[in-house]
This record gives structure tokens, sequence and C-alpha cells, in this order.
């Protein structure tokens, strides 16, 4: 019994809870909370408006006293009733109404977010086209070749022939047009205007047991050009540019040119070309060709080697291991 009194004593009972129970105070409490929720959602809704505003996304975001309002843009509403001199549509704001309440706020964040991310990105891109056609004036300008053509040919058994520009950062440019079926064994690509900074790389084969052919062009400012290298210039209509071109048909450089040759290079560029003339390496090696029976050759160091540069396969290296 003592237990039972101090139960009670300690947690009351419902009959009590009930006597002193006040719908009115009830009642005032839930709206102060919803209040306090709405000046919440309110102010942060507020927060919102200002992000998108900083932006610049052209897009608004108006929080009212009971709602926040997104103006999406402007759509067609056809009027009927016009005559001959009257336009046929008027064009109207659409609007998303948004309510103070976590489900619209994380609804509306998500948007918000979504059109900064969309805004910024698009402003990127415009960005790098503004620069990339000053960079194409400019190099048009100083003398860099334009409308540049190269021959694309993939025979399994017969002839093959690539050729590449390479940016400064290392990527291959995507080329810019195409002449012919791309999805034939012989089409020609295209680049508009080559840039500052670029070489040229072509590779070539005339049948699987033929050698293969390297070449690297080089087009920079003559200032540029160091000492060791004057030799193999070539010298252009504009006195200010020089063209360098080295290939597999040449004459091996001297060691001082070689290196001379490869300080033009950024080392993004010459891990480029290592990861073609490995590529090329690997699909040639222990081919055999079906019609003369002869291998087809090793590609004498590729690119890198015309500066000089061995190249070191990892592949060759686990065989290594292997064997062992």
């Amino acid at each position: 019994m003592k237990k039972a009194q101090i139960a009670k004593t300690k947690y009351g009972s419902v009959d009590a809870g009930l006597a002193s129970y006040s719908v009115d105070m009830a009642q005032k409490q839930t709206k102060l909370n919803q209040d306090l929720s709405k000046e919440y959602y309110y102010s942060r809704f507020c927060e919102l408006a200002r992000r998108l505003a900083a932006a610049n996304t052209g897009q608004v975001l108006i929080a009212h006293d009971d709602y926040a309002l997104w103006l999406e843009g402007y759509g067609e509403d056809f009027n009927f009733d016009y005559d001959d001199e009257s336009d046929a549509t008027d064009f109207s704001p659409v609007y998303v109404t948004y309510s103070y309440n976590s489900e619209s706020y994380t609804t509306c964040n998500a948007e918000v977010n979504k059109a900064i991310m969309v805004h910024r990105a698009n402003q990127l891109c415009h960005d790098l086209q503004e620069q990339r056609a000053t960079r194409l004036a400019q190099a048009a300008e100083l003398g860099y070749p334009s409308n540049l053509h190269f021959l694309h040919r993939d025979v399994d058994l017969g002839p093959s022939c690539q050729t590449w520009i390479i940016q400064s950062d290392g990527l291959p440019r995507v080329r810019d047009f195409s002449v012919g079926d791309t999805k034939s064994r012989e089409y020609h690509e295209g680049w508009a205007q080559l840039l500052p900074g670029e070489v040229i790389a072509t590779w070539e084969k005339n049948c699987l047991s033929g050698p293969h052919y390297f070449k690297l062009e080089l087009y920079l400012d003559t200032t540029s050009v160091p000492k060791e290298l004057k030799d193999i210039m070539q010298p252009l209509e504009n006195p200010a540019l020089a063209h360098i071109t080295i290939d597999s048909c040449m004459e091996p450089l001297s060691g001082k040119q070689q290196r001379a040759l490869e300080s033009l290079f950024p080392t993004a560029q010459l891990e480029c070309l290592g990861d073609l003339q490995a590529h090329i390496d690997c699909a040639y090696r222990d081919a055999i060709d079906p019609i003369y029976g002869d291998p087809s050759p090793d590609i004498a160091g590729g690119w890198l080697g015309l500066l000089g540069i061995t190249q070191t396969y990892v592949l060759d290296e686990l065989d290594d291991e292997d064997d062992g």
C-alpha cells in the first residue's frame, strides 16, 4: 500500500491530469508552436532567397508572411479575345508555392542548390568558350596553322595511320570536324586551328609487318627555340614563328638536341605520348603478318625515342617476375 501511494505521488493520476487540462491553454500552446515554426522557416527561406539572388541565376524566391513563392519563369497565356492588331498570346509568371514546414523547405533547398550549380556550370562553360575564342583568334593572328586535315586509316592487314593534337595539359584535343564516314576504315580528321603549346603527333604503318613511323611537329616562337635546335628549325612566312619536325626517318638527334627538344614538352604531354605509344605497341606486339608470315617489328622507341627517352613497360616487369 505504501508503494502504491509513492507511485501515485510521483507520477500523478489520469483523473488528476484530466481535471487540470485546459483546452484553451492547449490551443494557445499549439498556436505558439505553429508561430515559432513559421518564423523559423520564414527566416530559413529568406536565407535561401538571399543565396539565390547572390548567385545571379535569374530565378527569384520571395518569402511572404505565410508562404514563399519561387518564380520559375514565364509561360504563354493564350488569349482568344484579341483583334487582328493584338498579339495572340501573353506571357504570365509561373510560380511554385512553398509552405513554411520541413518538407517544403527541404524541397526548396534542393532546388536552390541545383539552380546555383547549373548556373555556375553554364557560366564556366561560357567563360571557357570565350577564352578559347580569344586563344583561337590570337593563334590565327600569330600565324599558327589552321584548317588542318589528317588521314585516319585503320586496316587490319593493310596500312594504318592516325594523328593526335595534344594540348599542353596532356589531353588530346577532340577533332573539330571530319571528312568522310567515321565508321569506315578511312576518313579525314580535321582541326580548325592549332593553338600555342600544342604538339602534332602522327603514327603510321604501311602494313602489318612494316615498320612503325612516328612524327612530332611543334610550332613555337622563334625566340624560345634553344640554340641546339636552330639547325632543324624550319622558317615560316611569319619570321616570328618557327616549325620543328622530327620523325623516324631522320638521322637521330644528338644528345644535346634531344635534351633541348625534350625541354619544350610539358611533363603531361610526354606522359600522354608514352600512353599512346604503349597502346600501339601492345596492339601490335607478337602480331604475325598472315600474308608474308613476318612478325610486326618493335616500335623502336616511338615518339619518346625521338627525344632520347626510353619507356619502361610495367607489363614487361611483371612478366619477368612471373618467369622467375
